[in-house]
């Protein structure tokens, strides 16, 4: 069963890909180049040491991997972009300005 293990390998790679993106990229619009570049260069380092890759769970585990990490990458991009930007008020002047 190493499909399973390479799949779950993968997947976990993904989802710390997605902190990654947000701690390093931080704009939604780069998120795809980044993940692409990631995989393009797994892809040559594992190509180098042991040959073209040919198993097909290989090859539908990083594309399932470079789908999650752009899509739930970009989504949390866009989240952080659209927080609110604090203007160090102080907090009654911004209780004011919401009861206005």
């Amino acid at each position: 069963e190493d499909w399973v293990a390479l799949c779950l390998a993968t997947v976990v790679t993904a989802v710390v890909m997605v902190a990654l993106l947000v701690l390093v990229v931080e704009r939604a619009k780069k998120c795809l180049d980044f993940v692409v570049t990631y995989h393009f260069f797994h892809f040559l380092t594992t190509w180098a040491c042991g040959g073209l890759p040919v198993q097909g769970a290989w090859w539908a585990s990083n594309i399932a991997a470079i789908v999650l990490a752009t899509v739930v990458g970009e989504w949390c991009c866009i989240r952080a972009e659209q927080r609110e930007i604090p203007l160090g008020r102080r907090k009654e002047d911004a209780e004011v300005l919401q009861q206005v």
